[in-house]
């Protein structure tokens, strides 16, 4: 695949003349933009010889342009420019190859050759410039939106290269003697190049339609992609209904227009256009009807690219069954800004009587409306996708009342979905986990597409804890049998090797209803499949964590495996109460204070003459006994 590039203007010479450089195309510098450290080396080569050292280019102020100064001796040459850069953080990633036209240098003058060749995006073997075999180079990649590490975007059975949309299942295959820029092969480029003159052919996927193919009137095919050869065939009629000329337009902005065809319509779609003369196509979404002769197209987020602020020119194109072609050309003016918003109070935790939360937002263009969504939370993840609207407002604030006691016990989540009066909307992705935010509450960042940088944890997020017995005061043996049958379901072949609990007080119970101070108090009970190494844990966490207990974790093909025997007589192990007891009866143990460095495991050790038996680990003391009542100290704290 080859592509045009216009990033640098080098002289060279034998003079010290300064060299200058030209702007990019604006499509090219969104490509560019996912690559740092971009670099170009010049290498030139003798008519008649090998090349000579590579010359640094020195970068422009855009970081995509270069010029630069290399001395020669007379004779005739020509140039080559090898681009270079660093892309998600694998350095040094091929780019390009630009090879002039043969110059030549007289003593004493500078020069500035000329390239009128393509750049060669794949390159030589040594470059690795096609890393994925899809015929692509990383460049035409970025270019044409394709997934670098995939040769089949779109998995649609045809490889990027070849595949005249490689974006969209369409199963349009290259001809033979085309490319990508031509894919019917018929010498015409499309119109929507990426970069560089767009092309001329009204129908880049049939070869017999092209600028100077005769066309027969009466037929319904402009086969020379001219209606004025038969101005009596009637081409789709575009209409654009929103948004209004200039109108300010936010990120989940759409785009609806009117279509009308006597004949079936193949292409509908939403083309982004610079400001180049002939324009240059940057993105392009699909139009989509809504059951009438009405389309529209998907959120702007969709969009590939970031825009710039402000206007922004765009078409609307239809294309029929016989290649008839339509254009409707407006304006739009990108406002994009998230919406701002708070909640108070900074934190709920656990509750059992009715509170109220205040939602505050603001935007610059104004609010349009405001919704505070409930959702539940599971393993630390807020399930948006099950999420419900408890208020709406129109206006800031909105107060909602939570009354705890009409839920059911668990963990819920509390958020704001802000949208703002031109259609900017501030909300999460659909499931997410809250960050710890600097004011120890919770936040999330938006879902935000159309800026490169929304803002971090902008997104407020209330979690609430509703009631359960999971929660309060527990031994060992108080969710004993809930842990059995949780992990028998997950793996019936995976039997008791141990339990373990942290924060364990002298009452033999863990206080999971605890909710202030650090978390990591839980009874832990672990089960085992030697044969194939799964292992499965149930955990019963503390208020504090704020997790909805009980925790069931899977480990398959677990490497680290277990040490211990299968606990031989669990139902028969003494519950904690007990243990405490013993243990704070022992000699020189430590008292047991219920912070998390008091630890108890149950397990089954060889070293005591293959007995299940209690370990100990109270402030910087430790203790061993026999699990089955009555207790046998087998170590003690002395």
């Amino acid at each position: 695949m080859n592509r045009w590039l216009a990033v640098s203007l080098l002289l060279v010479g034998c003079s010290n003349e300064p060299s200058g450089a030209f702007e990019t195309p604006g499509r090219l510098v969104q490509a560019l933009s996912r690559v740092t450290e971009l670099k170009a080396i010049a290498f030139p080569y003798p008519a008649d010889g090998l090349p000579g050292d590579g010359h640094p280019l020195q970068a422009g102020d855009d970081a995509t342009s270069f010029s630069g100064f290399v001395p020669l001796e007379p004779g005739a040459y020509h140039l080559e420019i090898v681009f270079i850069g660093t892309f998600d953080e694998r350095p040094t990633q091929f780019l390009g190859r630009w090879r002039s036209n043969t110059f030549t240098v007289v003593e004493g003058d500078a020069v500035s050759p000329v390239f009128s060749a393509p750049l060669d995006t794949i390159g030589r073997p040594v470059d690795r410039g096609d890393v994925d075999e899809d015929g692509l180079g990383l460049l035409d990649e970025l270019l044409f939106g394709t997934d670098t590490d995939d040769a089949d975007t779109d998995d649609d059975g045809i490889l990027d290269g070849d595949d005249c949309r490689p974006t969209t299942p369409s199963v349009v295959r290259a001809q033979q003697t085309g490319r990508l820029e031509d894919c019917d092969g018929d010498g015409v480029l499309r119109p929507d190049r990426p970069v560089g003159v767009p092309g001329t052919d009204c129908n880049d996927e049939d070869p017999a339609i092209f600028p100077g193919a005769e066309d027969i009137c009466g037929d319904g095919v402009d086969a020379d992609c001219n209606p004025a050869t038969c101005p009596d065939e009637a081409r789709p009629v575009v209409t654009v209904l929103s948004p209004a000329p200039a109108q300010e337009v936010g990120c989940s902005t759409r785009v609806r227009a009117r279509i009308a065809s006597a004949e079936p319509l193949t292409t509908t779609e939403l083309l982004f256009v610079g400001d180049e003369d002939p324009p240059v196509v940057e993105d392009r979404l699909p139009m989509t009807p809504d059951g009438t002769d009405e389309y529209r197209s998907p959120p702007l987020a969709d969009t590939n690219v970031y825009f710039d602020l402000g206007l922004q020119r765009y078409l609307v194109r239809a294309v029929d069954a016989r290649g008839r072609t339509t254009t409707a050309t407006t304006t739009m003016s990108f406002a994009f800004e998230v919406p701002t918003a708070t909640i108070q109070p900074m934190t709920v935790g656990a509750a059992d009587a009715p509170f109220d939360l205040t939602v505050n937002a603001s935007a610059s263009r104004g609010v349009a409306n405001i919704a505070l969504v409930r959702a539940p939370v599971v393993d630390d993840e807020v399930l948006g996708a099950q999420g419900t609207v408890v208020a709406e407002s129109t206006t800031s604030p909105l107060m909602h009342r939570v009354d705890p006691t009409a839920l059911a016990d668990g963990v819920y989540a509390f958020y704001p979905v802000v949208t703002d009066a031109v259609g900017n909307v501030l909300e999460p992705d659909e499931d997410f986990i809250p960050d710890d935010l600097a004011d120890g509450s919770l936040g999330t960042d938006a879902d935000y597409l159309c800026l490169f940088d929304s803002g971090e944890g902008n997104v407020p997020v209330r979690r609430l804890v509703v009631g359960g017995q999971s929660f309060a005061p527990a031994t060992m043996k108080t969710h004993l049998a809930e842990a059995i049958a949780l992990a028998a379901p997950r793996d019936p072949n995976a039997v008791p090797v141990e339990i373990r609990g942290f924060g364990l007080r002298s009452d033999g119970t863990i206080d999971l209803g605890e909710a202030t101070g650090a978390g990591g108090k839980h009874w832990r009970y672990t089960f085992f499949n030697f044969a194939e190494d799964r292992r499965v844990e149930v955990t019963w966490y503390s208020l504090a964590d704020a997790v909805q207990s009980p925790v069931v974790e899977v480990t398959e093909d677990d490497p680290f495996g277990f040490s211990f025997e299968p606990i031989q007589d669990l139902p028969g192990v003494a519950d904690s109460d007990v243990v405490a007891a013993a243990y704070e009866a022992a000699t020189g143990c430590e008292p047991f204070t219920g912070s998390s460095d008091d630890d108890l495991r149950y397990e089954h050790d060889g070293t005591f003459a293959m007995a299940d038996i209690v370990y100990v680990t109270g402030g910087m003391t430790t203790w061993r006994a026999t699990a089955a009542p009555p207790i046998t100290e087998l170590f003690g704290c002395e």
